[in-house]
């Protein structure tokens, strides 16, 4: 007991709880506005919003070319003033890159034409809230290496708050079109209120000038995780998709939608932990301990989320008629089905995955999901095309299944 209480202690001192509490609260409040958003809206206004966030989600894949991810592993010497210089360098190119990305956002969505209502004008609204969103993962992922968990956690749940509270003024008031100005303004806040030491840091006058060999560097990693991020992000993202354009029936692609929002929020657990252990293990230099450590931590999410998979199977059918009432009780199957689908990506397939490139291994990463997003494109379209929604699923969980199988192999192989 003794060792179990200096355990939970060094982990509250080290900012775990903070991250974990703040996740949940986080979610928590998304979760309840989801529903808000839902019951305040009709599903053809739903189904336009729903298109909209699934095409700006390709948008926020390649936030600052990566450079967010990449400065956690770059920021972690004992030189303050080089930590700093990547951060700096992070921020000017990669703001440049989002400009020039957000102006060819603009371009595309004035040329083509997109199958629900209200979706291109969304899309434009969400602009403004495309280039504040590197901004924010550069915050965060400046808490992180300054081990300012606390910061982290309330910076997040803050956000999360403001777009709640923001969201359902906007509908009351202007439908479902103030949601992304919601989103716009509650970064503003909350960059305004957590970016000063952020900002001081980075225009200090003592700056280190970065080598051309360290840019290299921190460019090759920064698009290598950018490329394994955007492939094994990309999955869900082509599955709603294909079910938005194959199927093209507004019904369908609302009960899919809300039929995600319960089993989805199942990764943030896992989520959670990593965000805690990433920076500890890109220090640790013993490969041996970061097995021991990955193979422990890995153990308890396994066990950790087959418990929830298995409650949330469970009340599923009761927790949507509850939520959402009973014009979604079609949802209900397929609910159930991501249940274990999203178990399986987070039971198995993300620890694996966020912990190989703390020790410096990218390269695996990139291969294993690019081939897993083109075998995961290919079943989706076989199994929607065979069996509807419930194909997205099946097809789904094969890939996470075998994917997390062969990333621990390869975890595994490196460090032992």
């Amino acid at each position: 007991m003794d060792e179990i209480v200096k355990k939970l202690q060094s982990l509250y001192k080290r900012g775990f709880f903070h991250i974990f509490a703040g996740g949940i609260c986080s979610k928590l409040v998304a979760f309840v506005s989801s529903i808000v958003i839902v019951r305040l809206v009709d599903k053809e206004a739903y189904a336009a919003l729903a298109y909209a966030d699934n095409i700006y989600s390709y948008v926020t894949l390649v936030a600052g070319l990566g450079m967010a991810s990449a400065v956690l592993k770059y920021s972690m010497g004992e030189n303050r003033d080089k930590n700093d210089s990547f951060y700096r360098f992070s921020m000017v190119y990669g703001t440049l890159f989002q400009v020039v990305l957000l102006v060819l956002i603009s371009i595309v969505v004035s040329k083509v034409d997109v199958p629900f209502k209200e979706t291109s004008a969304l899309l434009y609204s969400l602009l403004p809230y495309g280039f504040l969103y590197y901004w924010a993962l550069l915050l965060q992922s400046f808490f992180r290496t300054e081990l300012k968990n606390n910061r982290y956690a309330q910076f997040s749940f803050l956000q999360i708050l403001l777009v709640f509270i923001l969201t359902v003024l906007g509908i009351k008031i202007a439908g479902v079109g103030a949601v992304p100005f919601a989103r716009t303004i509650a970064l503003v806040l909350v960059i305004a209120v957590y970016g000063r030491p952020f900002f001081q840091r980075v225009w200090h006058a003592n700056l280190q000038r970065l080598e051309k060999s360290e840019i290299r560097g921190f460019m090759a990693m920064a698009i290598s995780l950018l490329v394994s991020n955007i492939f094994s992000m990309i999955m869900p993202l082509n599955e709603t998709f294909l079910v938005n354009n194959m199927i093209a029936d507004e019904v369908a692609t609302a009960n899919y939608k809300v039929a995600n929002l319960i089993p989805s929020q199942l990764p943030f657990v896992t989520s959670s932990i990593v965000i805690y252990f990433f920076p500890i293990l890109a220090k640790e230099q013993d490969k041996k301990k970061v097995w021991d450590s990955a193979k422990q931590v890995g153990r308890n999410i396994f066990l950790l989320i087959t418990f929830i998979s298995l409650v949330g199977f469970i009340i599923t059918p009761f927790l949507i008629r509850f939520v959402y009432g009973s014009k979604y009780d079609d949802a209900r199957v397929i609910s159930g089905m991501l249940w274990i689908v999203y178990g399986l990506n987070a039971g198995m397939r993300m620890m694996p995955m966020n912990i190989l490139p703390a020790v410096g291994c990218v390269r695996y990463n990139v291969i294993l999901s690019m081939f897993s997003c083109i075998i995961h494109l290919v079943l989706d379209y076989i199994f929607i095309k065979n069996l509807g929604v419930y194909g997205a699923a099946f097809a789904t969980g094969i890939v996470y299944l075998v994917s997390g199988v062969l990333y621990w192999y390869y975890l595994f192989k490196i460090t032992r």
